[in-house]
């Protein structure tokens, strides 16, 4: 076959690939250049392709005709065909195209509309396991006949059975459908017989068999899902996992779609399932069966139908956003600890998977349904909102749905911030207070930096109670937020007040790292910036203020721990230091404090210099700095250090300073695990223990030496392994924060108690209990024993032992014997034990000698023995002794310490007065031991001390009842007996209250001579010294003179209104004053509090124009702390009095007749106004209710009409229209109940006001109008627009910065400083600071030398 010639002509309309310049150049046409054969081709088309193919058959038969097979078979099937066509017809005529007469039964089978009027169920029957396997698998098999199948169903197939033979099986989706129905309908049948047996109602038997059906469908579908886990190591059975799962989908989806389970139950099961996931790993299967029922969750609805959302839709939306939420924070997507995975762009993708998949679902939702499906709790908009808007704008590519998908976001933002309680007008103010702030630090010298312009309550009751146990990188990711916090934070660590948390530096390290290692955790330049500015302002104070707010050697341990970490670099603050100029000014006394600190912090030798010339700048105001702490000198100062601890000198640590303790405990503890390996005893331990923590405060790095010891199981004896548990229960707070791997460690020590000491020192093990050491890190630690089970069975076995030792001792009186004569060693062996002849010589001999360390152990290990063996006897011989009172209070002591005697057993004996003296005693030595059940006493008998003191002479035990109030009063679980106990100590030193309360403020400070301590007869003005540190003490003062006030003569509301509002004048409105009232108790009174504010807030309504708006602030932040206390503690609403209610009818019957230019005036009032009327919102809902009741409809028309008439007339705020939308649509949510409940009691007919029923739905339309095209299309003009400044400066009132034209003299044009000017030095709380940014140099003509001042 030879191709012929012919010639091709392109079309008219085709353009080559390339176009020829020149014409005699070959263009080439797409898919029209002409084929080119070659000869090999030609031979192939010749001898091949022009012959065909032919492939002879693989077996002989294969060419046979199937005609005589099928001859035999079509008519009988034609038969069968023509028989079941018939039945169709039959069913047709009977069943479909019947007319019926009147409504169906209810009890009927929702199966009646899939079968004829002549069918049958199948009938069960009885079948052996083997038969019935059969039966099933001639089921699964498609070559099987259903119709012999179908005569006959085995028993025992039920509900989950079914589903499981179903997908175990594999059984063809249509016949396993046909299975569900036919088991169903013959549950069904069979419950109905039953039902009409005992007469009873079943109408709801199908939806209760539907409901049980439904729940084996999620029961197994969870299965499956949880399965995956289990199959990562086995590929076959991960295989067959997936078939499972792939085939359980489609039969699911298939019995979904004819309606053979509850779509409602389902999809509410489905929603809180995919709520309920938190291992990553089983997020994709659970997103894809949300997205397979998708349509069903959330169906699509239309424009007019969405003023009341489904509330599955909502909880479906706070659902996704949540997922998205969390997993846009973690960092890993694998949480199973076999399987980690070390390549970042896999994780990375497998992270994006998830989140595409939730942006999808999360903007098909905002497209789809209403507006309101994103109205969100307070707490959750907070995270929620960042995340909804960068999703939805992310999807929008259109210009013009932009703008609508804009206005929806802004809708649904303010509709969320208008349920808010709080006040934004204190966040308007916040920055600026924060500027003015600090600019007056270099102005006045007293101010109080722990008044921060936002204060959580919440965080410092956490840093209070800071349990051992407690999830701080959770609480740290969702609560820690804003920089302020940072601020609170490290004030808490260095106040006074706060000594006694030994924990409170390396806590505050701890919550730092961990907001810096979050995902928007903040950068550390931030913090570095925060914690360095507010050390200038503590070196601004006077000493006497400083004192009072900061504790310097708190301030140096913090900022010597945050520098060890990482966080705080010396180098940083010594350029400020230096660029501040602080050092050079003669009149300031900063440069001293700054000097002070400088020589506490630790210095690395390459800062020689640096710290060297900061030292010498100062030398003309004090030479001795440099004399006494140059930097070579601090270098002999810590040689000096180093050898009296070798020597075994005293240390005199107090005449060091922090870096030279620092640099000292660094050496010591490098020598300590250099050397070679050495038994540790307990004189080792308490040793070390004083040089590192006593002496050198470095907690660090004993902590470092004690993992170093137990790691090497250098412990010689159960003597120091005791010693050692004392000191961890004594400090336990930082065994969470110090010890790198907790599981690591307790596995270590169990394994030295267990398997080397036991057999070692028997006799003191069998003597000595670690139960507490054991209670402690089960309480403290649950997570470590879920996560190793290897952990929880020692735990579990050693503390059986512990209770079994203990059993043995107290009923075997031969073990008793022979665990004495392994203590009594060498000497003399007892035949038996005289115990009050072994008590009182081992009691004597223990407290009469104290050089010999072997004889001590002895003794003290015969008196424990004695203990354990009869605790009864033992108390008895020992409360003996403390009756004859021939011993002094240091003996005691030591036998507290030594546990051989306990608190409960002196106050028994001796009474409670004792033990105070005993408690109050700082001239004994105390142990570790001694200090951890002091203060574990302290705090479980805390009622019954500060009783004690109260009742006994108040004069000789202030100082105690000070001390346990202010070391213990903080705590959550203690803080209502403490303020019980400060409020009598008030009342019952009336007279004497101020100083008291300075007493309270000032415990533990030096005698100074302090100006605003001074006692005064206007109460109101102690609260100058109110912050968050010393809250509590307030409130305790707030309760007494609020008490006081009520229950004097005369009118005590004017005096109670008097003293409210001068206390908020004095603190200047900080917002701290709405936690004053907290701790009320008593309703009545809080309520008359809140009456008080409301009534002077509304009786000057009008009249509000040129007042602070930080006193509406304070209203709104008072009332709204009155209302959530009240909800929190009783049903009831707060109430209002008859008069606030008045006013609060006539405020706004009146908004009615001010235009809506006037009203914009009063737009700060009005919001203050509509946030308390929400507070009030459910009584207002009773008036009209009842006034509707009583058919006075005039009353509630006119208050419905001036809701309404407000609503109409606020176009000038988004937020108050969307915050009075709220309460018109709670009214009318309120009012449809009461009719709905009114008629099912047949009472009286209750009907809606017909204009709440048309109260427009929650979308764009009802509150932003659409703009004209003409305002659109207005052309912006360009360039910079004159202002006048006097006018802008005047109606402002805040700082604006303008350019200055030197020629003219005169401002010119206002300056926008943008975040981007910062880039140096940016801080979002510090927007005023202008001299603080990159543009300012080239404004003002400034240059920048970079010289040395001499």
């Amino acid at each position: 076959m030879t191709p012929s010639k012919y010639i091709l002509t392109p079309p008219d309309d085709l353009h080559p690939y390339v176009s020829s310049k020149n014409n005699n150049r070959y263009e080439v046409y797409p898919d029209f250049d002409p084929w080119r054969h070659t000869k090999e081709e030609d031979e192939i088309l010749l001898n091949y392709v022009s012959k065909g193919y032919y492939s002879s058959s693989k077996v002989n038969f294969e060419s046979i005709s199937a005609r005589s097979s099928l001859q035999e078979s079509l008519p009988r099937l034609s038969e069968q065909l023509a028989e079941q066509f018939s039945q169709v017809v039959h069913i047709r005529e009977g069943e479909v195209n019947r007319i019926f007469s009147g409504r169906q039964d209810l009890n009927t089978s929702f199966f009646n509309d899939l079968c004829g009027p002549g069918f049958s169920l199948p009938s069960r029957v009885t079948l052996t396991e083997p038969r019935r396997e059969l039966w099933l698998q001639e089921l699964s098999s498609p070559y099987a006949s259903l119709h012999k199948l179908s005569k006959h169903i085995p028993h025992g197939l039920k509900r989950r059975q079914v589903l499981e033979q179903c997908y175990t099986k594999r059984i063809p989706l249509k016949r396993a459908a046909w299975l569900i129905k036919c088991c169903n309908s013959i549950e069904w049948k069979a419950l109905v017989v039953k039902q009409q047996q005992k007469q009873g109602d079943g109408i709801h038997v199908s939806s209760q068999l539907l409901k049980e059906w439904t729940d084996n469908f999620v029961y197994i579908t969870e299965k499956l899902i949880f399965e995956m886990t289990q199959h990562y190591n086995d590929p076959v059975q991960l295989k067959r996992w997936r078939g499972d799962v792939g085939y359980f989908l489609k039969l699911l989806g298939n019995c979904y779609t004819i309606n053979l389970l509850d779509k409602d139950i389902f999809h509410h099961w489905l929603v809180e399932f995919c709520a309920k996931i938190e291992n990553f790993e089983l997020l994709p299967l659970t997103l894809h069966i949300l997205m397979i029922f998708w349509d069903g969750i959330c169906q699509k609805v239309e424009e007019s139908t969405l003023s009341q959302p489904l509330f599955l839709v909502s909880k479906t939306a706070e659902m996704l956003l949540h997922k998205y939420y969390t997993v846009s924070h973690s960092k890993s997507m694998i949480d199973d600890d076999k399987y980690i995975i070390n390549d970042t762009k896999k994780n990375n993708k497998i992270k994006g998977s998830i989140l595409s998949t939730l942006k999808f679902l999360i903007y098909k939702l905002f497209q789809d349904q209403s507006l309101e499906a994103f109205i969100f709790p307070n707490s959750s908009w907070d995270l929620y909102k960042p995340i909804l808007y960068e999703i939805v704008e992310n999807f929008q590519v259109n210009p013009e749905r932009l703008c609508e998908t804009r206005k929806k976001l802004e809708l649904i933002s303010y509709r969320n911030e208008s349920l808010r309680f709080n006040s934004s007008l204190r966040d308007e103010t916040t920055n600026t207070d924060a500027g003015n702030q600090s600019g007056n630090v270099t102005l006045n010298m007293e101010v109080d930096i722990t008044k921060l312009p936002c204060v959580d309550t919440k965080f410092t009751q956490v840093l209070d109670d800071n349990p051992v146990g407690f999830d701080w990188a959770a609480y740290v990711d969702r609560n820690v937020l804003h920089v302020g916090q940072i601020h609170q934070l490290c004030l808490w660590a260095i106040h006074p007040s706060k000594k006694p948390h030994y924990e409170a530096g390396q806590l505050a390290a701890k919550v730092l790292l961990l907001k810096m290692n979050s995902t928007d955790g903040f950068q550390e330049y931030v913090i570095e910036d925060v914690i360095w500015s507010l050390v200038f302002q503590i070196a601004k104070l006077s000493q006497p203020h400083r004192q009072f707010l900061v504790d310097l050697g708190q301030l140096y341990g913090l900022l010597n721990v945050l520098i060890t970490y990482g966080i705080l670099k010396v180098s940083t603050y010594v350029r400020k230091l230096i660029s501040s100029g602080i050092l050079y000014l003669s009149e300031s006394n900063d440069k001293f404090i700054h000097c002070d600190l400088l020589i506490n912090l630790k210095i690395p030798p390459l800062m020689k210099n640096q710290y060297n010339m900061v030292l010498r700048n100062v030398m003309e105001y004090d030479a001795s700095y440099f004399d006494k702490y140059n930097f070579d000198r601090l270098l002999r100062l810590s040689d000096e250090l180093k050898q009296r601890i070798m020597t075994g000198n005293e240390l005199h640590s107090q005449y060091y300073p922090l870096s030279i303790k620092v640099m000292t405990a660094e050496w010591y503890l490098t020598k300590l695990c250099s050397e070679k390996l050495a038994p540790v005893d307990k004189t080792i331990l308490v040793k070390n223990f004083d040089i590192f923590c006593v002496h050198l405060q470095a907690f660090h790095h004993y902590y470092k030496w004690i993992e170093f010891v137990v790691y090497h199981q250098l412990l010689i004896d159960i003597e120091a392994l005791e010693a050692l548990m004392d000191i961890l229960l004594c400090y336990n707070k930082l065994f969470s924060q110090l010890v790198n791997d907790h599981i690591l460690f307790i596995k270590t020590f169990i394994f030295i108690y267990t398997k080397i000491l036991k057999e070692k020192d028997g006799g003191s093990y069998a003597v000595t209990s670690f139960m507490p050491f054991w209670k402690f890190f089960i309480k403290s630690f649950p997570f470590a024993l879920n996560v190793d089970e290897e952990l929880k069975s020692e735990l579990s076995t050693v503390y059986e032992e512990e209770k079994a030792k203990l059993e043995r001792l107290a009923n075997n009186k031969q073990e008793t014997l022979q665990v004495y004569n392994s203590i009594r060693g060498s000497e003399m062996r007892g035949t038996n034990l005289n115990f009050p002849e072994v008590f009182s010589t081992n009691l004597r001999s223990f407290l009469s000698i104290k050089d010999s360390p072997v004889d001590r152990k002895k003794f003290r290990n015969s008196l424990l023995l004695l203990m354990a063996s009869s605790s009864r006897d033992y108390n008895k011989f020992m409360s003996i002794y403390l009756k004859r009172k021939d011993f002094e209070v240091v003996n005691l002591c030591y036998l507290i310490s030594s546990k051989l005697l306990t608190f409960d057993l002196v106050q028994n004996v001796l009474g409670s007065s004792f033990v105070l003296s005993l408690l109050s005693n700082e001239d004994v030595p105390k142990n570790s031991y001694y200090m951890y059940y002091e203060d574990l006493y302290v705090k479980n008998n805390f009622a019954g001390i500060l009783k004690s003191c109260l009742n006994n002479d108040l004069s000789q035990k202030s100082d105690m009842l000070l001390k346990i109030l202010i070391s213990n009063g903080t705590l959550s679980r203690l803080s209502s007996i403490s303020m019980r106990t400060s409020v009598r100590l008030f009342k019952e030193n009336s007279s004497n209250s101020s100083q008291i309360l300075n007493n309270l403020l000032y415990y533990g400070l030096p005698k100074f001579k302090f100006g605003d301590s001074v006692i005064t007869e206007n109460p109101p003005q102690l609260y100058q010294k109110l912050n968050f540190v010393n809250l509590w003490i307030f409130q305790a003062f707030t309760n007494f003179q609020i008490d006081f006030i009520i229950h004097s003569d005369g009118d005590y509301h004017t005096r109670l209104r008097h003293f409210l509002f001068q206390v908020v004048e004095t603190t200047a409105y900080n917002c701290l004053c709405a936690h004053l009232f907290d701790r009320i108790e008593e309703m009545p009174v809080v309520e008359l509090i809140a009456q008080t504010f409301e009534e002077d807030f509304l009786s000057k309504f009008f009249s509000l124009g040129e007042v602070d708006k930080n006193y509406m602030a304070i209203v709104v932040e008072v009332l709204t702390s009155l209302s959530q206390k009240v909800h929190k503690e009783s049903p009831n609403d707060l109430k209002i009095s008859d008069t606030n209610f008045r006013l609060f009818i006539h405020i706004m019957s009146s908004f009615r007749q001010i235009p809506e230019d006037e009203m914009q005036k009063l737009e700060t009032q009005l919001d203050v106004f509509l946030k308390i009327f929400s507070i009030h919102q459910n009584i207002l809902f009773h008036h009209i209710i009842t006034a509707i009741q009583s058919e006075n409809y005039e009353e509630a028309t006119i208050l419905i009409n001036d809701m309404y008439a407000l609503f109409d007339k606020i176009s000038f705020n988004l937020r108050l229209k969307l915050m009075l939308y709220e309460v018109l649509s709670s009214l009318k949510s309120y009012c449809i109940y009461v009719s709905t409940a009114v008629t099912e009691n047949s009472q009286q007919k209750f009907e809606v006001p017909e204009k709440l029923l048309n109260l427009p739905p929650f979308q764009i339309s009802s509150f932003i109008k659409e703009e004209d095209d003409g305002k659109i299309n207005e052309e912006v003009e360009l360039g910079v627009v004159t202002v006048d400044t006097r006018t802008r400066l005047e109606s402002k009132k805040i700082h604006r910065w303008f350019i200055f034209n030197k020629k003219e003299n005169e401002y010119w044009c206002e300056l926008q400083n943008e975040p981007y000017h910062y880039i140096n030095n940016f801080q979002s709380e510090a927007v005023s600071s202008f001299n603080n940014s990159c543009l300012n140099l080239s404004l003002f003509n400034a240059t920048f030398q970079r010289q040395n001042p001499k």
